[in-house]
């Protein structure tokens, strides 16, 4: 299905990659790895038609798509970051791609938002800030603001180093401690707190200090160096009927910013919030938790902030 042939990308006299050749039946299944910067999104970009390739060429489906435009090439590609439009719900955002290609979307499925994905919540998950003018209720039907800012995409890319390096050179991956729980007496737990259906044993909930945050695990700046309250917990609204849409808020978390007098109280000087977010990233740097690229972006996006100022 995708044949990449002797396919190279250079930026002036730097070289992204060289000479990569690459074959992908159907039905297979292929993960590229390596080490943040060596080229993996560039390759995929470069496949998606979305870089022009300095030399080689890419086929699909025997098809020469080398030069082709994105859309002319029959395949897609999912972002790292997601990329939806706030004010379109769930269906919408899934259907854009037909639509855009001139398909009819599907019509014989059950309806995407209604009460078997989102417990009727119209939208749930899509414009989480509540600013979706589809979106029905405060926080998209979540009890607390959805979405986590807490990057944990960059303990990803961080494993996805770790592995590789444990399979090419032997060096053993890093360990965390884990996040701290605390057991719950069966007493406490409310109905709400069921996510499925016939659940028994004990149930845990996450020990959080004075701020909300989380105990344990891998302390990235946004948690060690808070400007919000970021949890990976949430739920669906009071009276909002439970099913998909508590699942979908218990996955997205959520996000509480503080107020300015909290982040005065905190942060007296940007200097000082900088140092802070400074040291926690090069704390988890030398752990091995991040890469350098995202350590890097990480103090950048503090250093640029406006906090305390």
């Amino acid at each position: 299905m995708l044949n990449v042939t002797d396919l190279s990308k250079h930026y002036g006299e730097s070289a992204v990659f060289s000479h990569v050749h690459l074959q992908v039946a159907p039905g297979e299944f292929v993960a590229i790895l390596g080490e943040s910067g060596v080229g993996k999104s560039t390759l995929l970009n470069c496949i998606a038609g979305l870089l022009e390739v300095s030399d080689g060429q890419i086929f699909i489906k025997g098809k020469n798509v080398t030069w082709e435009e994105p859309k002319d090439r029959g395949i897609g590609m999912v972002f790292q970051s997601y990329a939806l439009y706030p004010q379109m719900t769930v269906e919408k955002n899934l259907s854009f791609g037909l639509r855009v290609s001139g398909m009819r979307p599907v019509e014989s499925s059950a309806p995407i938002g209604g009460p078997s994905i989102s417990g009727g919540e119209k939208g749930n998950g899509v414009a989480g800030n509540g600013a979706g003018v589809e979106n029905e209720g405060v926080n998209g039907g979540c009890a607390q603001p959805p979405f986590s800012r807490v990057p944990s995409y960059h303990v990803l890319d961080a494993a996805i180093d770790a592995t590789h390096r444990w399979l090419v050179d032997g060096v053993a991956p890093p360990s965390a401690p884990p996040i701290e729980l605390k057991q719950l007496p069966a007493s406490s737990i409310p109905p709400s707190a069921e996510i499925g259906r016939g659940q028994t044993g004990p149930r845990w909930e996450i020990v959080r200090d004075e701020m909300g945050l989380a105990r344990g695990g891998i302390r990235l700046a946004a948690v060690a160096v808070p400007i919000a309250k970021n949890t990976g917990d949430n739920v669906g609204s009071v009276g909002v009927a439970t099913g998909g849409g508590e699942r979908n808020c218990r996955l997205m978390g959520s996000w509480e910013p503080f107020d300015a007098a909290r982040l005065t109280a905190l942060y007296s000087a940007h200097d000082a919030y900088v140092g802070k977010v400074r040291e926690a990233t090069e704390k988890n740097l030398k752990a091995v938790y991040i890469t350098k690229w995202d350590a890097d972006a990480t103090i950048r996006d503090a250093e640029n902030s406006k906090i305390g100022r």
